[in-house]
């Protein structure tokens, strides 16, 4: 998919920036092409003002030496009689011989127009009349094909090598923008594979028990009393894993924002931690707290108390050697600082950020302490109510600290 989505980015943004550079190049083209027919109009009608010269001008065939250039433009003009005869009265540039200007007056003849380009002589021509004669100029228009073909060809090759160029620079652009996506698939798929395995390890357990309890159909219920528990416990289990994707899932689809209200987080953090005192104490792990009174926050109170529950939850998991658990609620500003630290060894640096991936566990060997989808719920509630949570790890303590907004008083 990423593969197929690479080449769709290349190939789109090639062809907008080939397409918009073609657009420039063949605008100065087309720029030169009426520039140069415009200025060959007005030579052209110069000459047609201009009185008779007599004689006209002799000019040699143009001497091929080093450093010398013939003329750029051969312009004559030629007065026609009634009777069909003709003569030169101006020509400036390479002297053109009689026969071409005999078969130039043919050519403009035919053409029936008062003006117009004689492809075939490479002329342009423009006819008046001039009392009873008719007087014709032509310029030649070789210098200006040359020109414009060779335009051509040098805004072909800018436009091949610009191409090779932009496919080149296109394919870097396509992997340096894409990677956050490439990252976010894998992830996905991560994501998919670990939730299949924590899905399949209890449904196994389940029906394993009811394999068990098919098997020894004369029984009563209460001599199967073990593998029915078990297999309810199980089912729990598996009931709060789906709940713990279905929160993530929504979240991640912008729709797990509960209706907010403005709470009282000193209030919700109290009776949050007096009422895991009780696990805390089973763990030998002990509390200290520090909460500044009567911060208020636009919250969802059920979420709130979810993010406290899986930070203190985490904490005493976690704590080791003395097993103590300090929590802190203060506020600075505009800002609400809570922080939840616990005594234990050193996370390294390079594993912080993985601590909010899904499925993460920094110790695998605590496979049944979680699923490793606590700390992606804190950052998503966290999120949902505008707020940040970082962590930092030292050689004795571990502490998480959330941001959120203050709501002020009014007095």
């Amino acid at each position: 998919m990423i593969h197929k989505l690479r080449k769709k980015f290349i190939f789109i943004n090639l062809g907008i920036v080939t397409l918009f550079l073609f657009c420039v190049l063949a605008s100065v083209w087309l720029s030169s092409f009426h520039h140069l027919k415009a200025e060959a109009l007005n030579v052209l009608r110069r000459t047609l003002n201009l009185e008779r010269m007599t004689p006209p001008p002799k000019l040699e065939p143009p001497k091929k030496e080093p450093g010398h250039f013939p003329p750029l433009m051969t312009v004559f003009a030629v007065e026609i009689s009634p009777d069909g005869s003709w003569e030169t009265v101006y020509e400036s540039g390479t002297q053109a011989s009689a026969s071409l200007i005999e078969n130039a007056i043919n050519a403009a003849k035919k053409t029936g127009t008062s003006e117009g380009n004689l492809r075939r002589l490479s002329l342009r021509f423009m006819a008046r009349p001039n009392a009873e004669k008719l007087r014709i100029a032509f310029i030649d228009t070789t210098f200006a094909i040359a020109s414009l073909r060779n335009l051509f060809f040098t805004c072909l090759l800018i436009l091949a090598g610009s191409v090779l160029i932009l496919s080149a620079i296109s394919y870097f652009l396509a992997k340096w923008a894409l990677r956050p996506a490439e990252n976010a698939w894998n992830r996905q798929q991560q994501f998919v594979a670990d939730a299949s395995h924590e899905l399949k390890t209890p449904l196994t357990v389940i029906l394993a028990n009811l394999r068990i309890l098919l098997s020894h159909k004369e029984d009563s219920i209460a001599s199967q009393e073990c593998w029915i528990k078990n297999t309810q416990s199980e089912a729990e289990s598996m009931k709060n894993l789906v709940e713990e994707l279905l929160f993530l899932a929504r979240s991640d689809a912008n729709l797990a924002s509960a209706p907010k209200s403005v709470q009282n987080l000193s209030d919700l953090t109290w009776n949050t931690l007096l009422l895991f005192e009780p696990v805390a104490y089973e763990q030998g792990v002990t509390i200290s707290e520090n909460i500044m009174p009567d911060l208020m926050v636009f919250a969802d109170s059920e979420q709130i108390r979810r993010l406290l529950t899986i930070l203190l939850d985490n904490a005493c998991k976690y704590a080791e050697g003395e097993k103590h658990v300090t929590l802190n609620l203060s506020c600075q500003r505009d800002t609400i600082f809570l922080t939840v630290k616990n005594t234990g060894k050193q996370i390294p640096a390079d594993k912080l950020p993985l601590l909010f991936e899904r499925f993460y566990r920094s110790d695998k060997s605590r496979t049944k302490s979680g699923y490793g989808l606590g700390l992606s719920i804190a950052q998503a509630i966290v999120q949902a109510h505008h707020g940040k949570i970082s962590v930092e790890s030292t050689k004795e303590t571990t502490s998480f600290t959330v941001t959120l907004p203050l709501i002020k008083q009014k007095t």
